[in-house]
């Protein structure tokens, strides 16, 4: 499997998706969970090195977020949602993530 360098997505609600459409970011604004799972899992297939994941979303789709942390790319980022349905998910994803890296917490 190769990977493009720099080919990074977002996926999210629309309002979330604003700000990486205005960078040049391919976005996918999507309204629900399901939609969001298929989106993740086609941008992984299509070779993208970087996927922004709205966190409004993300924490509905933690079987798929483990499938995709247990392989080198893409690497999957939890962003905050536009939405301000913000509930931690994205922080402790990260701490989880980086104590994986590292070998032990310290967040």
């Amino acid at each position: 499997m190769s990977f493009n360098q720099g080919k990074i997505a977002a996926v999210g609600d629309e309002d979330t998706m604003l700000a990486f459409k205005s960078v040049g970011v391919k976005t996918i604004a999507v309204s629900n969970a399901t939609d969001a799972d298929a989106a993740l899992k086609n941008l992984s297939k299509d070779n993208y090195s970087v996927i922004f994941l709205s966190e409004n979303f993300a924490k509905h789709l933690t079987t798929t977020l483990n499938i995709l942390r247990k392989r080198p790319l893409p690497a999957v980022a939890i962003i905050p949602s536009a939405t301000g349905e913000n509930k931690g998910f994205g922080s402790e994803y990260a701490r989880q993530m980086i104590a994986k890296a590292v070998g032990s917490a310290f967040m």
